[in-house]
Order: C-alpha cells, then structure tokens, then sequence
C-alpha cells in the first residue's frame, strides 16, 4: 500500500521543466509546453458561457438610453435561467476502466437525486429571477423614458431660451439700425443744408462774377470806343490842317458822346449780339437788301453778315457811322424818313429798327410806316422793337 501511495503521488514541478544535455532550463520546450495548454483549455472551455465583466462608466456620466442598452442589462437577460434538464454527459472521471465507468455511474446517480430534491428550489430560483431581470428591464425602461422626457423638457427649455435670445438680439439690432439711420439722416440733413447753404453762396458768389465780368466787358468796350474816338480825332487834325484857321475846331469833329452812352448804358457789344440775335432767322430768305434803322455799334449788322444776308445800316449820328464803317460795315448817315422817301418802291426786302420808334412822333412814326409799306418787297418784313409801346 505504502508503494502505492507513493507511485500515485503527484510529480514534483521541478520534474516538468524541460532541461538541456547542460543541465539548464529548456526555453523553446517551455514555451511549447505552455502553447499547447493554453490551446488545450480554449478549446475545452469554448462552450462555456464566458465570465461577466461590468461596465466602467460611471453612473452620474450615464447618457439617456444607456441603461436600457447597457451590457449589464443585455447579459441578464441572456443567462437569468438555466435549461430544466440534467447534462449528465458531461459528468466524466479520470480514472481509467471500471474504476472510472463504476465511479461516474455513481456519480450520476448522486446528482439525479440530488436534482430531484433540490428541483423546485431551481424552480422557485428561476421564477425569482426572471421576476427581477423583467422589474429590472421595466426600470430601464422607465428610467429612460424619464431621461428622455428631462431631455426634451430640457430641449425646449433651451429652444425657448434661444428664441428669447434671438428676439432680444433682433431688438437690439431694430433699435441699433433706427439709431444708425436716424444718424444718417441727421448728417445728410446738415449735409444738405451745407450743400444748399454752399450752393447759395456759390451761386451768388458766381453771380458777382458775372456781374463784375460784364462790367469789365462794359469798361473795355468803353476803352476800344476811347481808343478810337481819340485815333479818330488824330485824323481829323491831321485832315483839318490845311483847311482854313477860322473854321471851329468843334465844328470839324464828330460828336462821340454818343457811342460813348452806348458803351456805357446799353451794354456791351456781346450782351447785344446775345440780345438781338433773336432777330436773325427772320430775315433769313428775306427777298432784297434788310436796312437796319439805328444800328448802333453795328451788333445785328455783324450777325447778318455772318449769317450771309445781305443788309446795311442808316443812323443819323456821324460817330455811330464811323464806328460801324470802321468794323467794316456799310452804314450810311442820314434821317430815316428822308432816306426811305429816296427809294424806290419794293427796293428792300425787309427793315429793322431797335428801339428807335419811341423817339419819334406820331407824325414820323405814321410816314415811317406808310414808307416802308412802299420800300418793302412782296415778302419782306418789317420789325420795330421798343422798351416803351405807349409812347
């Protein structure tokens, strides 16, 4: 017996570690060893459920349907119950022969009464816990719909708030562009009132300008009319020389003064072209020589000629003839009546007089008349403009 004991007593774990011919542990035989068991147990233990590992998240970091979908939950509800009938292949011995067949049969039996015994224990244990993995899946489940009836409520609380926000920012921006367009509007009302103001002082200020440049214009008509009355005077000296000592120096000039008037009070020669101008398309096709009465300085003489009509002037005024014979014009001296009673009848194809029928009297201005309805061709017209129609 003693042998025996001895024969069956485990191998010491010294005796399974591999050596070398040296004496030394046997590494690769080892690790060989160790592959083989570690293959040995995965394929024994495949069938086997595997070991439970709980979740790590902590539970005050637990979003709204966790629970109800944890791992914990899941496994519950896969192993809560075992199956109601005995595995009793799987009850096996090592001992070899009728040593081990005598030994599992035995076994067997034990845990066939044993089963019965202990049968309606598993049973009241099966219906307990399949009671609390169905309490505890209700309670997952209301505890989520509790989660997500706090989120939502959460939702709109958040969606209320933002909507508060968002009116109280399109408040701020309704007040901030009314206080900007407000501003606008009071700079560009000053800006408008600056620029009218500016306007107004520029347009008076223009106006000035205007006002001294037809002065200046008036004052260098003035001076060119001098510079010949005085070239003129020049000529008649010189013209008078030989003529007899007795005669009157003022009896040999003509009377300037005129001209004179008429540079300095009717305006400048410019201004009267501008004015008489009006006057010329009427005497465009005129059908004969136009006479002006009084031409002046000769301002709708120069216009006619620029335009190719032909015309010529009649003043009674020596100085007014010499001015306009000067600027190469063909005037002529002498009274208008006594020049139109001269002519023959429709020798002209239209007459003229600016502002010369005021100084005539009912008497002339009827002869005038009668004349130059005589004088004028078939055709022709007759113009007399007046500042003073009454007199």
């Amino acid at each position: 017996m003693g042998e025996s004991a001895v024969a069956m007593k485990p191998e010491e774990p010294q005796d399974r570690i591999p050596v070398t011919e040296e004496g030394k542990p046997d590494v690769l035989k080892l690790m060989a060893t160790i592959r083989a068991e570690v293959k040995d147990h995965l394929e024994s233990t495949k069938d086997k459920p595997k070991a439970f590992r709980p979740s790590a998240v902590p539970q005050d970091k637990m979003a709204a349907g966790t629970l109800l979908y944890s791992e914990e939950l899941r496994y519950l509800n896969t192993n809560y119950s075992f199956g109601p009938n005995l595995n009793l292949d799987s009850i096996s011995s090592h001992r070899p022969g009728i040593i081990g067949k005598s030994i599992v049969k035995v076994k067997r039996k034990l845990l066939g009464i044993i089963w019965d015994l202990l049968k309606d224990y598993f049973t009241a244990e099966r219906e307990f816990q399949a009671n609390l993995v169905r309490h505890l899946n209700q309670t997952a489940k209301y505890v989520d719909s509790r989660d997500a009836s706090n989120f939502w409520d959460l939702i709109r609380k958040i969606d209320v708030d933002v909507t508060k926000a968002l009116e109280r920012i399109e408040r701020i921006h309704d007040e901030q562009t009314a206080a900007i367009r407000s501003s606008e509007r009071r700079v560009f009302d000053e800006l408008g009132k600056t620029a009218t103001q500016l306007l107004e002082e520029i347009t008076a200020a223009k106006a000035g300008v205007e006002q001294h440049a037809e002065r200046l214009r008036v004052l260098d008509a003035v001076t060119i009319g001098l510079e010949g009355i005085i070239a003129r005077i020049s000529k008649s000296t010189e013209a008078s020389s030989s003529a007899s000592p007795a005669m009157n120096y003022a009896d040999r000039l003509p009377d300037f003064s005129y001209v004179m008037l008429e540079n300095r009070y009717r305006g400048s020669e410019e201004a009267i072209k501008k004015h008489v101008s009006f006057y010329v398309d009427f005497f465009r096709n005129a059908p004969g020589t136009v006479l002006e009465i009084g031409p002046g300085r000769g301002e709708l003489l120069e216009l006619f000629k620029e335009q190719g009509i032909a015309a010529r002037g009649l003043d009674y005024d020596q100085a007014m003839v010499e001015h306009c014979t000067a600027k190469g014009l063909e005037v002529v001296q002498g009274d208008a009546i006594e020049y139109l009673m001269s002519l023959s009848d429709k020798s002209l194809g239209g007459l003229i007089a600016v502002q010369v029928v005021e100084h005539l009297t009912r008497e002339q201005l009827l002869l005038l008349c009668e004349q130059c309805a005589r004088t004028i061709n078939t055709g022709g017209r007759v113009i007399f403009e007046t500042i003073n129609p009454r007199s």
